[in-house]
């Protein structure tokens, strides 16, 4: 999984157009080589899938989105495509399958410390406290981007 940070760094998701762009370096016979944005297109994985590639990682550009938008992976949750169209993948045109896996980080006041938690098909699992948001965030993307890898 990539870090949340590093991803804004690398691609712009456009939430109107559904597109990604990448930050590329661009030649042509006629001008210097220069670094712009260009437009990231999706293509065909080995399973036949649609897959955007961002720093040697393959995603599906919809749970991207869903990513980039909420800094949460959608883990194993199927994405569903409000139109029916899997091509569209406008912020709009997008929502989770009710059935989804996800989590939160909160603070207990009371304990000072921060807690992180999935929640799996409306079980939730208690992920630890810790003393700081970012400490829990990271938990929380480690054991939702290792419930991604064991329902592959």
């Amino acid at each position: 999984m990539i870090e949340y940070d590093v991803l804004k760094q690398l691609i712009k998701y456009v939430p109107e157009t559904g597109k990604f762009y990448e930050w590329r370096q661009v030649t042509n016979e006629l001008t210097e080589p220069e670094m712009k944005w260009v437009e990231s297109k999706p293509v065909r994985s080995a399973l036949g899938k649609k897959v955007i590639e961002v720093n040697s990682l393959v995603f599906e550009p919809d749970k991207l989105a869903f990513y980039y938008q909420t800094g949460r992976y959608p883990a194993v949750n199927k994405v569903i495509h409000l139109n029916g169209d899997v091509t569209d993948n406008r912020w709009s045109n997008l929502k989770l399958d009710g059935g989804f896996k996800y989590g939160d980080v909160y603070k207990d006041e009371a304990a000072n410390k921060y807690v992180a938690f999935i929640k799996v098909n409306e079980v939730r699992a208690h992920l630890g406290m810790f003393y700081t948001k970012e400490a829990a965030e990271k938990e929380l993307s480690r054991s939702l981007a290792k419930l991604a890898l064991l329902n592959k």
